[in-house]
């Protein structure tokens, strides 16, 4: 009796294999979601929301200021914060946290296509708004914002397994408006959302009228010569690093717990 050709059944597995093959690389993310073993992420990404590493975002930011002075055009930035995420990530622990702002990164991305959004800090997120007025960011935004929080945020596996709906306060601001620095803008975009924090919470909040304090009543002769030496040689007001110096400072330790 002859025997049967294995042909076709090699034909076949070859086949199943290739459509394997295919299937494993459309899984992945911006970020590498989902990525097989040997896969590269983007290095300008951040590997937990496939958004974009801060020192990546904050470079873009500066040329887009840049830019945008030169050309006359307009730019407005926007910082969203989840209201109480410290109590929030303790409530969920680490690896629910995680999946929460995962998810999160992925719906910024899907609701503001195309912009560049970073994550500044453990649940920070900026979005850059080039060539928009500060009003119309704010719409666009507000819109955004809206259809992020449309649905709850299902994070665990099994039994611990929980729908989670969080807030979302948003800060925002506009170039020469409020700064023609990029340390200006943050720092407008950050008093804008404490701003928000403060009346509630899970709000767009815009840029209030500064209340200026004499800086001699907190620093002494010393640093204040200091300060006006750094001010003449960079060119700029003492006011100007000294709200540079303070976001920073806010940034460093947003999130850490107190003690």
């Amino acid at each position: 009796m002859a025997k049967k050709s294995p042909t076709k059944k090699r034909n076949t597995t070859r086949k199943r294999s290739t459509k394997r093959k295919r299937t494993s690389k459309s899984s992945g993310s911006a970020a590498g979601k989902g990525a097989g073993k040997g896969e590269e992420l983007d290095p300008s990404l951040d590997p937990l929301t496939g958004v974009l590493r801060r020192e990546v975002w904050l470079e873009r930011f500066e040329a887009a200021i840049h830019a945008a002075l030169t050309a006359g055009r307009p730019l407005a930035i926007g910082l969203i914060d989840v209201d109480g995420f410290a109590r929030l990530g303790e409530e969920l622990e680490e690896d629910r946290a995680d999946a929460l702002l995962a998810d999160l990164g992925e719906r910024l991305r899907e609701s503001l296509p195309e912009l560049p959004l970073g994550r500044l800090a453990g649940d920070l997120f900026a979005a850059l708004l080039a060539d928009v007025e500060l009003e119309d960011a704010l719409t666009r935004v507000g819109a955004a914002r809206v259809e992020v929080l449309s649905k709850p945020f299902r994070v665990g596996r099994g039994v611990r397994k929980r729908d989670v709906k969080p807030g979302l306060s948003v800060g925002l601001a506009g170039l020469r408006r409020d700064g023609r620095t990029a340390s200006e803008l943050l720092g407008r975009a950050q008093g804008a959302l404490w701003r928000a924090k403060d009346l509630g919470g899970d709000r767009l909040g815009l840029p209030s009228k500064e209340r200026m304090v004499l800086k001699s009543s907190y620093y002494s002769s010393e640093q204040l010569d200091r300060l006006k030496q750094l001010a003449a040689r960079r060119g700029v007001k003492e006011s100007v690093l000294l709200r540079e110096a303070l976001s920073e400072l806010l940034l460093k330790y947003k999130g850490r717990k107190p003690g």
